[in-house]
Order: structure tokens, then C-alpha cells, then sequence
């Protein structure tokens, strides 16, 4: 998976959330824009914001109602093919 793709991944995450401002995710992680949303796929793939599950159709967490800008709980899903279903 390219780094591109990472991006756009996390770009989509974010932008699910009501702070959809991805510079403010991460306090402790340096760096803006694309270094900020590469740290931020990273910590997605690890589980940082929850329970990630995957099987072989990819990887999926789910974003609790709380959190997402619609109120309503969201099931994030998206494919890594580079990581073969390993968790990191």
C-alpha cells in the first residue's frame, strides 16, 4: 500500500469524527498534513482508537456515536493488502 493510499485512508477516518481536524489528533505525535495522517493511519492500523478486526476482506473499528459527526455509530472498513492481515 502506498503512502497515498494511507493518507486517504486516514483522511476518511477523520473526517468521520466531529473533530474532523487531523493536526489536533495525536498531541504527542510531530508534524502536520501528511506526516500527521500517516501517524494517524499507523495508530489506526495498531488500535490506538479501538478495536480493530480483520479477517479477509480487510480491517474494520467501529466509531462510536459519541464521536461520529451524525450521532449515529459507524463501522469504519478499509483493505491493506501490504500487511496480509497481520495486526502490527
Amino acid at each position: 500500500m502506498t503512502n497515498d493510499q494511507k493518507i486517504e485512508i486516514a483522511k476518511q477516518f477523520v473526517a468521520l469524527h466531529k473533530n474532523d481536524d487531523a493536526d489536533t489528533w495525536l498531541p504527542s505525535e510531530r508534524g502536520y498534513g501528511e506526516k500527521k495522517l500517516l501517524a494517524i493511519y499507523q495508530h489506526l492500523l495498531n488500535g490506538t482508537f479501538g478495536n480493530v478486526r480483520n479477517d479477509e476482506y480487510g480491517f474494520e473499528i467501529e466509531i462510536s456515536g459519541f464521536e461520529t459527526k451524525t450521532g449515529n455509530p459507524y463501522l469504519f472498513e478499509w483493505e491493506d493488502d501490504e500487511d496480509e492481515g497481520e495486526m502490527l
